[in-house]
């Protein structure tokens, strides 16, 4: 499949799951009513993955906001990590944000490369995952 270009879309889902590839999609689960049926609201971001390892994701989007971060994914949890300082914001089990701050800690002048790269619209490099 073709990755997708622009940047934000809605589209209305009838079902729960569809054939996207994962990086390009977040699925909202607050139904909407319209017509007396329930339909699902399918964001497609243009938020791509930075590096992934035991089973956690790490990605950036294109247009974010000011201060540099980056994001977490670990099944339903997600934290956002500011490059310069390390804050952490959100919840993630222990273990799982013991890992992230390991490789945050070797991989810090990547993330901050790859925010520039964002901020200025170029693919992002991929970083290697943690060992």
């Amino acid at each position: 499949m073709e990755p997708i270009t622009a940047t934000m879309h809605w589209i209305s889902c009838a079902r729960r799951y569809c054939s996207l590839p994962s990086p390009f999609y977040r699925l909202h689960y607050g139904a909407v009513l319209r017509g007396g049926r329930q339909r699902y609201a399918l964001q497609l971001t243009n938020m791509p993955e930075v590096s992934r390892f035991l089973g956690i994701v790490i990605r950036m989007y294109y247009r974010d906001h000011p201060p540099p971060h980056f994001h977490a994914e670990y099944g339903e949890h997600e934290i956002t990590i500011e490059i310069n300082s390390g804050i952490v914001q959100g919840r993630f089990p222990r273990r799982a944000l013991a890992a992230v701050l390991e490789w945050y800690s070797l991989h810090q002048d990547e993330l901050a490369q790859n925010w520039e790269q964002a901020r200025a619209r170029k693919p992002l490099n991929p970083i290697d995952p943690l060992e």
